[in-house]
């Protein structure tokens, strides 16, 4: 399959696989001495999930319902009290096909998103260890760029990756999403992999706790979250994130 036009090849060690670092590609030459041995304990993360609060006796009125916040849409799972972001039927968009308001820029990050899904699913295989390197390392760099671009733009891959998510509440709140990460010792620096994690756990705690985002504002100190981004970056997700925990 040809690679997609925002990623790029990284070549692979004869190093014993094991948990490892992981860099956006503009990074590599920035951190020296990274590519040290990790700890070979691999323990996933786990997504908290922000307890609702009691429920209060319903007014003989009741309140208007709130506007929802911008973002995708989503249902609610009564018995988890979890949302499942809806998916809409659509077909994969080809090369003179964009997303309502993208390009053909975040068409192909979608479209890299909907392909490495299918390797975290199980659903596609790699031929070896060396492919699931240059897999991981490429989808990390497009979720990577898609926090430097135009905001507009940022907000439909990060809405795809939220409802990525949401729809995959288990797979990424276990950790298992992020398990091939484990192969990547010797590679990529240790800082680089962390930034990643924590920005994937960042959003599995948004798809998590959908129906109660607005509490996340307590919850969430969003500086943490950003001070290892890029300048664009930090304000992206500034933004993105006060107004999703502006809904009521």
């Amino acid at each position: 399959m040809a690679k997609e036009t925002t990623t790029k090849e990284v070549a692979s060690t004869t190093a014993t696989p094991k948990e490892g670092d992981i860099i956006l590609k503009d990074e590599v030459a920035d951190e020296p001495g990274s590519d040290g041995p990790v700890d070979a304990e691999y323990t996933p993360p786990v997504v908290e999930e922000v307890t609702p609060p009691t429920p209060t006796p319903e007014p003989e009125t009741p309140a208007t319902p709130a506007t929802p916040a911008p973002g995708p849409d989503v249902s609610l799972e009564v018995d988890a009290g979890e949302a499942q972001i809806e998916s809409t039927p659509s077909r994969v968009p080809g090369p003179d096909m964009v997303e309502e308001g993208g390009n053909a820029v975040t068409n192909i990050m979608l479209r890299r998103m909907e392909k490495h899904l299918k390797y975290l699913r199980g659903e596609l295989g790699f031929a070896d260890i060396t492919a699931q390197r240059r897999e991981q390392v490429d989808f990390i760099e497009t979720v990577g760029e898609s926090t430097t671009l135009p905001y507009d733009k940022f907000k439909i891959v990060t809405d795809a990756l939220v409802r990525m998510i949401a729809d995959n509440k288990e797979l990424f709140r276990s950790g298992r999403a992020l398990r091939f990460l484990e192969n990547l010792a010797g590679e990529y620096s240790q800082a680089s992999i962390n930034r990643y994690t924590d920005y994937i756990t960042f959003l599995t705690k948004i798809a998590v706790n959908w129906t109660n985002r607005s509490r996340l504002r307590q919850q969430t100190d969003i500086a943490i979250v950003i001070k290892d981004l890029r300048l664009a970056g930090k304000e992206n997700v500034t933004m993105y994130f006060n107004a999703l925990v502006a809904a009521r």
